[in-house]
């Protein structure tokens, strides 16, 4: 190979692996931009039901925010924008119904799941009034709560679902 064909080879290399380094770093950019879509903030005094859920969320790739009660929750809110709260309705405090309206006045957009070990129908329709989307009792089997967070999360909540309000 002369070195006149060899500068050509040179060239075209570097273009086309220049090419495909900023289609990298687009795809990257949109893949981390993506991922902040993705926040998820379990609310509730349980440190062990937040773990819980956050170490399953962490294993599908979605970030768990954690707060053990309304003023955590809201100032956590705030700051990280998640786009589905997980919202436990008794928490020393605040109440849940309480939280629920000030999610909804600070991100009105934030979908909104409760879950509860005091599911009573009147907590459940009030819930359902200010903007909650889905109910788990607790204890609550932990596949369907994170097929309900995939669908908050990736697509539209079926208004078939058990769980749906």
């Amino acid at each position: 190979m002369n070195e006149e064909t060899r500068d050509d080879v040179t060239t075209t290399m570097n273009h086309y692996q220049g090419k495909e380094g900023r289609k990298m770093e687009n795809e990257n950019s949109k893949i981390k931009s993506e991922s902040l879509k993705n926040r998820v903030l379990v609310v509730d005094d349980q440190y062990g039901i937040r773990i819980l859920i956050k170490e399953i969320l962490k294993k599908d790739g979605i970030e768990a925010l954690l707060a053990s009660n309304g003023a955590q929750a809201l100032d956590v809110l705030s700051r990280k924008k998640p786009k589905l709260v997980l919202l436990d309705m008794r928490i020393p405090g605040m109440s849940g119904v309480d939280i629920l309206k000030k999610i909804k006045e600070i991100s009105p957009a934030t979908v909104v799941m409760i879950m509860t070990a005091y599911g009573d129908d009147a907590m459940i329709s009030e819930a359902k009034k200010n903007g909650a989307v889905a109910y788990f009792p607790k204890p609550f089997d932990i596949n369907e709560l994170l097929h309900a967070v995939h669908h908050a999360l990736f697509g539209s909540i079926s208004k078939k679902s058990d769980r749906s309000l």
